[in-house]
């Protein structure tokens, strides 16, 4: 178990998801009061602590725990603003194992979690089988099962199925791209589908990838995936932009606008019915509300949100997201016999998919 002791919300929400989506578990903390509390319950292997908190500072606290007998041995790593070399030599001076200063990159930290985590002896042996959903590796045996049935990989193809099962490479879905005022990541990749840019550059990362149009490699971003169906279609592309927005959906089963479901306001959505939900043209999905506060409870003026068409509801935004009039919100299709398409990954997503993790492996190959 790691704790965070950081006052700022969102800053403690990236950097738990951060260690969460690396393997290991970990507990954001607002302040020293609340620490307190936490070891009280159970003694963390490793603590994060910023300086600047409300009431104790960091080095207070900091101080406090070495001078504890139950607490001197738990290793503290200081992840702070504060990057001045006083700064640094005093906090290393009251007892850190290491001191972070923010931005940092995600890579970066989780190695130096790792670091000294291994110093206090309290780093994870490597397992001999891995297992996420289906899928599992049998380490020693270099064997991989899927659903119980053997898969034939090549060597190099099992090395990376295995980096990537061992949380090696942090994944974060930030929509809003708070995380880069504070980490320094490597890949930046714009998927948001608005049709147009609606901030990123390529100073977000050494790699920034546009998906569709509204970018321009070489200009905002480093590359663009193509995301017209067709021929060209998640074809990466070093230069120029993605084929522009004909702003008709395609068809499927004789519709084409009317399947598609935009905000007729602006608001938060609070969703009635759920993807995979057959539902008659005029039924109501879904409602935006005026106002939500942070623990989800919504209120002020309401709209409704009428089914278009007949059918399933293939896609649909997820409840509590906040967005502009005329934001796309959900979509129908009107085969209902088609119900396994609303939980598989269609082949529009996989080839795109396919062509971001191309383009990543190829700047970190070259990077390396």
């Amino acid at each position: 178990m790691i704790y965070c002791v950081e006052d700022e919300r969102n800053i403690r929400e990236l950097i738990v998801y951060t260690l969460e989506s690396s393997g290991f578990t970990a507990r954001g903390l607002e302040s020293g009061k609340e620490l307190n509390a936490a070891i009280a319950e159970q003694l963390p292997d490793l603590i994060l602590l910023d300086i600047m908190l409300p009431g104790e500072d960091g080095l207070e606290i900091l101080s406090r725990l070495k001078a504890s007998e139950v607490t001197k041995e738990i290793p503290v790593i200081m992840v702070t603003a504060k990057g001045a070399e006083y700064d640094k030599v005093m906090g290393l001076d009251c007892g850190a194992d290491d001191y972070i200063t923010k931005p940092f990159g995600m890579m970066e930290f989780i190695a130096r979690v790792r670091a000294v985590l291994r110093r206090a002896g309290k780093e994870e042996k490597e397992n001999d089988v891995l297992e996420t959903g289906d899928l599992q590796i049998q380490v020693k045996q270099h064997q991989v099962l899927a659903k119980g049935e053997k898969v034939t990989l090549t060597l190099k193809e099992f090395e990376l199925l295995k980096f990537l099962m061992e949380n090696k490479v942090t994944l974060l879905i930030d929509p809003k791209a708070k995380a880069i005022d504070y980490f320094k990541p490597e890949v930046v990749v714009d998927a948001i589908l608005a049709k147009k840019n609606l901030g990123t550059t390529k100073e977000m990362a050494p790699l920034v990838i546009g998906i569709g149009p509204g970018f321009t490699a070489g200009v905002d971003v480093d590359l663009v995936i193509e995301s017209m169906r067709g021929h060209n279609l998640a074809r990466i592309l070093e230069e120029g932009s993605a084929l522009p927005n004909t702003g008709i959906p395609g068809n499927i089963g004789g519709f084409t606008k009317e399947r598609v479901i935009h905000a007729p306001t602006e608001g938060f959505i609070k969703n009635i019915h759920q993807i995979g939900d057959v539902v008659e043209a005029g039924t109501e999905i879904a409602r935006i509300c005026e106002n939500m506060d942070e623990s989800g409870n919504f209120s002020g003026a309401s709209v409704a949100v009428p089914a278009t068409i007949t059918g399933i509801i293939r896609g649909l935004i997820r409840e509590g997201y906040h967005f502009p009039k005329g934001f796309k919100i959900a979509d129908i299709d009107p085969r209902e016999g088609e119900l396994k398409n609303c939980f598989t990954i269609s082949d529009k997503a996989r080839s795109i998919g396919g062509s971001v993790l191309e383009a990543v492996c190829h700047h970190v190959n070259t990077c390396s």
